[in-house]
C-alpha cells in the first residue's frame, strides 16, 4: 500500500511540475556534468550568484532540474504518507525516502517543505515546494548533489581544502579544523591581487586531466570571528553588512544574522560567521572559479605565538601521499548519498596512487603560520600563481627568506616643489620617509581607505582626488639591512588638500609624524622604495 501511494505521490509530482511555467533554462557546468535548471524567474539569479559554476556546457552528461510552488501537494503527500522522519542529508537534516522501482526515488524534507522526484532514466529532478525559500534551499542542494556525484562516479577524490586560482594555478590550503585554512582564504581574498578568484572553502574534488586538477564544490565560507578581527572584518558581524550584500539570498537560505558586535566586550561575538559567495564578491570586489591545475598544496597549522611563518618543504613520496590522504574525505558516511546517484564507491587511493606523477608540477609543503601568516600567505599566493617554475619556487622559498606580499593605496601631495611623507615605524621601511596611505580594510574601497589613512597619518579630512596609476615592486632587504623577499602592490593618487594639516605630532599603528621632503633634493637616502619610484617617474 505504502508503495503505491509513494508511486502516486511521485505521479503528482511530475503532473504539477509539468503543468507549471517555468523561467528559461540556465546551465550549470563542470567537466562531469551539465544541470539545466527551470525554476520561477526570480530564482535562477539567486541561484546562479551562489552556485558559480559557469554557464558553457561541457561534453558531460546532462541532468535537468525543475521547480515549483504548490499551495497543496505538501500537505497531501505528508497526509498520505504519513512519512518516518530520519537525518538523510549531508548536514543531518531530516527527511523522508522511498525508492520507486530501480530508477525513481521520492524524497520529502520537512525543513523545507519539500517534495522532491529523482528519476534515473529521465535524468531529471522534480522539486515542488511550499515556497519559494523552499525551492531556493533544495535548488542548491540538488544542483551541487548532481555535480558530486558526477565527480565521485568519474573518479575525482574528495578533499578537504580552501582554495584560490590565478591564471589557471591553484593553490590549496589543508589541514585540521582550526588550523587557518579559512583565514588563508580572506587574506587571499582581500589581497587586491590581479586575476585571483576563490575557488572553494571547504569541500572540492581533485581529479587527473592534463596534471592533477581540481575542481570546487560551491558553498558557503564559515570563517571565525578572530580571523574577521585580525582582517578588520568586524562589520561582518554586523547584521546590516548581510542585508546590503546578501540581501535576499541569505534571507532564503535561513541564516541567521549576528547580533551587532559590542565595542567593550570582543567575546559577545559568535565563534563562526557565515559570508555568501555573493556578499564576497560585492564586498570584496573578489570573484569565483570553479576549476584549476593544482601547483602547490599547503598544509598549514597555527603558531601565532611565534614572530614568523615557517615553510618546509614535503618531498618524501610516501609523506605526500599521506598529506593528500589526511585531507581526503574518505568517510563519505558525512556526506550521504541523499539523491542516490553515486554508482562507484569512492576511489581515493586511485587518486592519491597518481601523485608520483605529478612531483615536479605540485609543491607540497607546511607552513607554521606565525605572526606574519597573513602577508606570508599573500606572498606564498602570489609566488605559486606567478609564470615561474613551481618546484623552483619551493625550492627557493623553503630556503628563505619567505615571500611577503602588501597592497595599499597612497597619496602624492605636492606643495611648492615638496612631497608630503610620513615617519615609518614598522615594517620594512622601518625609520624611512614613505607615502602616506595604507591598507584597504575589509569591504572598504581604495578612495575611502585612502581618506581613511590621511586622516589617521596627517590630520586631513578634506581632499580631492585624482588619477590613481598602478605600481609593483620587490625589495630585496629592510632597513635594518635583513635580506627579506617584500613584495609591495598598490596604487598611487594625486591627492589635492582642502584642510590645513595636524599641527600637532600625528601617530598611527605604523606612522609617527609627517614632514614635507624637498623634490630637488639629492639626498634620498632616507626615502622608501616607494617614495623613490614615484619620484623617478
Amino acid at each position: 500500500m505504502v508503495d503505491a501511494l509513494s508511486t502516486g505521490i511521485v505521479a503528482r509530482v511530475r503532473q504539477t511540475v509539468n503543468t507549471n511555467e517555468c523561467s528559461r533554462c540556465e546551465i550549470f557546468a563542470s567537466p562531469f556534468a551539465n544541470v539545466s535548471v527551470q525554476t520561477h524567474p526570480a530564482l535562477t539569479p539567486l541561484l546562479r550568484s551562489q552556485i558559480y559554476y559557469p554557464d558553457t556546457p561541457s561534453a558531460a552528461d546532462t541532468w535537468s532540474v525543475s521547480a515549483v510552488e504548490s499551495d497543496y501537494l505538501w500537505d497531501f503527500a505528508v497526509e498520505q504518507l504519513n512519512p518516518t522522519w530520519t537525518p538523510v542529508l549531508d548536514d543531518g537534516a531530516d527527511g523522508h525516502v522511498v525508492n520507486i522501482g530501480q530508477q525513481a526515488r521520492l524524497i520529502m524534507i520537512p525543513s523545507t517543505r519539500t517534495v522532491i522526484v529523482r528519476d534515473c532514466a529521465e535524468k531529471k529532478v522534480y522539486i515542488v515546494g511550499r515556497d519559494v525559500r523552499g525551492l531556493f534551499v533544495e535548488l542548491y542542494r540538488v544542483v551541487r548533489g548532481v555535480h558530486t556525484a558526477s565527480a565521485i562516479n568519474s573518479g575525482a577524490m574528495a578533499f578537504h581544502s580552501s582554495s584560490v586560482v590565478r591564471q589557471g594555478r591553484g593553490v590549496c590550503f589543508v589541514g585540521d579544523k582550526g588550523a587557518g585554512k579559512s583565514t588563508a582564504l580572506l587574506a587571499a581574498a582581500t589581497s587586491h591581487l590581479d586575476g585571483l578568484s576563490i575557488l572553494t572553502n571547504d569541500k572540492a574534488f581533485l581529479h587527473f586531466d592534463r596534471g592533477l586538477e581540481i575542481l570546487a564544490c560551491p558553498s558557503v565560507v564559515n570563517v571565525g570571528t578572530g580571523s574577521l578581527l585580525a582582517l578588520g572584518g568586524d562589520c561582518v558581524l554586523k547584521p546590516e553588512f548581510h542585508y546590503r550584500y546578501g540581501a535576499m539570498t541569505y534571507l532564503l537560505l535561513d541564516l541567521p544574522l549576528t547580533e551587532k558586535l559590542s565595542t567593550d566586550d570582543e567575546s559577545s561575538a559568535p565563534a563562526k560567521v557565515v559570508l555568501l559567495p555573493e556578499e564576497m564578491r560585492r564586498a570584496l570586489d573578489t570573484s569565483f572559479s570553479t576549476e584549476g591545475r593544482v601547483v602547490a598544496i599547503i598544509e598549514s597549522d597555527l603558531a601565532l605565538d611565534e614572530p614568523h611563518s615557517r615553510f618546509e618543504l614535503v618531498l618524501d613520496a610516501d609523506e605526500r601521499a599521506n598529506l593528500v590522504r589526511r585531507n581526503a574525505l574518505i568517510d563519505w558516511t558525512n556526506h550521504p548519498d541523499w539523491l542516490g546517484l553515486i554508482t562507484t564507491p569512492p576511489r581515493e587511493e586511485s587518486v592519491i596512487g597518481r601523485l608520483q606523477e605529478v612531483a615536479d608540477d605540485v609543491v607540497m609543503a607546511r607552513l607554521r603560520v606565525g605572526r606574519d601568516g597573513i602577508d606570508v600567505t599573500r606572498g606564498l599566493i602570489a609566488a605559486f600563481t606567478s609564470s615561474k617554475s613551481p618546484i623552483e619556487l619551493g625550492t627557493a622559498i623553503a630556503a628563505g627568506p619567505l615571500p611577503t606580499y602588501h597592497f595599499g593605496v597612497y597619496a602624492r601631495i605636492v606643495r611648492n616643489g615638496r612631497l608630503l611623507c610620513v615617519k615609518k615605524t614598522r615594517g620594512p621601511y622601518t625609520g624611512l620617509l614613505d607615502l602616506p596611505g595604507g591598507r584597504p580594510e575589509f569591504a572598504e574601497n581604495w578612495e575611502d581607505a585612502l581618506r581613511r589613512e590621511l586622516m589617521e597619518e596627517v590630520g586631513v579630512n578634506s581632499v580631492s582626488t585624482a588619477g590613481c596609476t598602478r605600481f609593483s615592486l620587490h625589495v630585496d632587504f629592510n632597513t635594518a639591512g635583513e635580506s627579506i623577499d617584500f613584495h609591495h602592490h598598490g596604487a598611487v593618487a594625486d591627492v589635492h588638500l582642502w584642510s590645513a594639516l595636524s599641527e600637532r605630532e600625528m601617530s598611527s599603528s605604523d606612522t609617527n609624524g609627517w614632514e614635507w621632503f624637498d623634490i630637488g633634493s639629492d639626498d634620498r637616502s632616507r626615502l622608501s622604495p616607494l617614495v623613490r619610484l614615484v619620484l623617478d617617474g
